[in-house]
């Protein structure tokens, strides 16, 4: 896989973005089948000056988290425990905003569910921000990493939706992340770092 794989998966996690957005926009219509429920369409809004949004909390957080917290938690032999670790207090880090974040605010009583959801997506993108760091030691790599992340998802975050709704956009993103986080997993191993022959 080689030096490369975590620039692609800094283009990977922009993809996903984007691919659930055209689908989205192009063939589910006004509605969206999910699992035999059929929902009202939670496509994604089109809010360009969005990326500016993730500049300074990619900038100036990624200098504590990745740049501080995250060399002092992991070991040799473990990176990976203590990125979930990270990843959870991310997400809490973010709980005293959490009803302002996202387009139904605020989420009255879909917060928790909001909230959980938005844990499993953010767990999964701080265990692939420090895979990023672990394999290049670049806090500019984790920098750029969150700063597309949190872009990505003002400028495709679903728009017009209820809290109910913005909960399970946010439980979805997360699946195709952990999917990633679970590949990267098995061919790094715990370390999540490349093995030196």
């Amino acid at each position: 896989m080689g030096p490369f794989l975590p620039h692609v998966s800094v283009a990977a996690s922009r993809t996903v973005v984007r691919r659930a957005s055209h689908s989205a926009r192009s063939g589910l219509g006004r509605s969206l089948l999910f699992g035999g429920i059929r929902l009202p369409c939670v496509c994604p809004q089109s809010f360009s000056r969005g990326r500016l949004f993730g500049v300074p909390a990619g900038l100036l957080e990624e200098i504590g988290w990745m740049g501080y917290a995250f060399p002092k938690m992991r070991s040799q032999e473990d990176a990976f425990a203590p990125s979930i670790l990270l990843g959870l207090l991310w997400a809490s880090w973010h709980l005293p905003v959490i009803n302002y974040l996202g387009t139904a605010t605020p989420h009255g009583a879909y917060w928790y569910a909001f909230f959980l959801a938005f844990t499993v997506a953010m767990t999964a993108m701080r265990v692939l921000i420090c895979w990023i760091y672990t394999n290049t030691e670049s806090v500019l790599l984790a920098q750029f990493m969150h700063v597309s992340s949190t872009g990505s998802l003002v400028i495709f975050g679903a728009g017009r939706v209820s809290a109910s709704q913005e909960a399970l956009w946010y439980g979805l993103y997360g699946i195709p992340l952990w999917v990633l986080v679970a590949i990267i997993a098995k061919i790094y191993g715990r370390s999540l770092a490349r093995q030196t022959a």
